[in-house]
C-alpha cells in the first residue's frame, strides 16, 4: 500500500468551476485536495491507501480522454493531458 499523487495546475480564471467540478468527486473518493500554498492554482490529490497496480490503473483513467467521470479535468488543467502528474509513493522501511 502507498500513496497516489495527482498534480496540475488550474488556471485562474476557471478556477471556481474546476472546483464546482471536483468537490463531489472528492467527496465520492475521499481523497485530500491541496492547493499550493505558495504556488496558487497548484493542485495535488492525496489518495492513501493505493497499491501500485490500483495506482496504475487510475492514471490510466485519468488520461483516459472517454473516461466520462475523469475527462473533465482535462479542460481544467493548464497545458491538457501532459500536464497531469500521477505518481505512487511507498513507505520506506
Amino acid at each position: 500500500m502507498g500513496t497516489l499523487f495527482v498534480e496540475y495546475k488550474i488556471m485562474d480564471s476557471i478556477r471556481n468551476s474546476y472546483l464546482e467540478w471536483v468537490r463531489p468527486i472528492r467527496d465520492k473518493y475521499g481523497f485530500t485536495l491541496l492547493e499550493g500554498s505558495g504556488q496558487p492554482g497548484v493542485y495535488v490529490e492525496n489518495w492513501s491507501g493505493i497499491t501500485v497496480d490500483e495506482g496504475e490503473e487510475w492514471k490510466k483513467k485519468r488520461w483516459d480522454p472517454d473516461d466520462s467521470e475523469w475527462s473533465p479535468l482535462h479542460s481544467f488543467v493548464e497545458g491538457g493531458v501532459p500536464k497531469l502528474h500521477v505518481w505512487h509513493f511507498h513507505k520506506v522501511e
